[in-house]
């Protein structure tokens, strides 16, 4: 049903009250069937995917989708059961199918945790995610992943620390080499003149020894207990 904004409003707000499962249907959608692919093409507002009786509300533009869901819709995930109106995003159409079944709602988180990574800028949608993020106060998780504000001048000043803290290590290593390998030169240079001069202080000692031991010993008869001539 593609009504103006006060019936659909009247319209959604009735179908809650009645307690059945609503489904506000994207604009890009054009089939009127029903079945698995109405809903894939779909945000659920209230209930559970599968549930009956539901009604499905095709909007008749991105302006009035966008209107309607931030009236009606909760965004809870259906993975954690956190809050994901701060957190509204839209992924590559593929990369959305690999991590979700049917039209799941889920916090960057969780897709994360599917994915086993986490998300990047060129995960996203990027134009639609920005015109969302236009309408709705995005979370600094969100913020983070698309690198946009602060985040985005935040991870240059990073990698420019990063690079300055390489070279400075760069160089700290290089000069702490040379003066490494200047050092180990002095020290085998004296090592090496040290070596040299030990043989002959060894000489020395040993003639002054031996020179000392020949005037210690006695000569002639004296010397074998004798006496000598009278």
């Amino acid at each position: 049903m593609q009504i103006t904004d006060p019936k659909l409003f009247k319209a959604i707000e009735t179908a809650i009250a009645s307690g059945n499962t609503v489904y506000l249907v994207s604009p890009d959608y054009q089939s009127i069937g029903d079945g698995p692919e109405l809903i894939r093409n779909s945000t659920l507002i209230k209930g559970r995917h599968g549930e009956f009786p539901a009604d499905a509300f095709h909007t008749a533009n991105s302006d009035q989708f966008l209107r309607a869901l931030k009236r009606y819709a909760r965004f809870e995930c259906e993975g954690c059961g956190r809050s994901c109106r701060d957190e509204y995003y839209m992924l590559r159409s593929e990369l959305w199918q690999k991590v979700c079944r049917f039209n799941d709602t889920l916090c960057i988180g969780c897709v994360e945790d599917r994915l086993g990574r986490k998300l990047v800028p060129t995960d996203f949608n990027l134009e639609d995610t920005h015109n969302l993020i236009k309408l709705w106060p995005a979370a600094r998780r969100l913020k983070e992943r698309l690198g946009v504000g602060w985040y985005k001048h935040r991870n240059r000043v990073l990698a420019f620390i990063r690079a300055k803290v390489l070279a400075l290590s760069a160089k700290f290593l290089s000069v702490m080499r040379r003066a490494f390998t200047a050092a180990r030169r002095v020290i085998m240079a004296w090592a090496a003149a040290h070596s040299a001069r030990r043989p002959r202080v060894i000489v020395r000692a040993r003639r002054a020894r031996d020179y000392s031991l020949n005037l210690s010993e006695p000569e002639g008869p004296m010397a074998q207990g004798g006496r000598g001539p009278t």
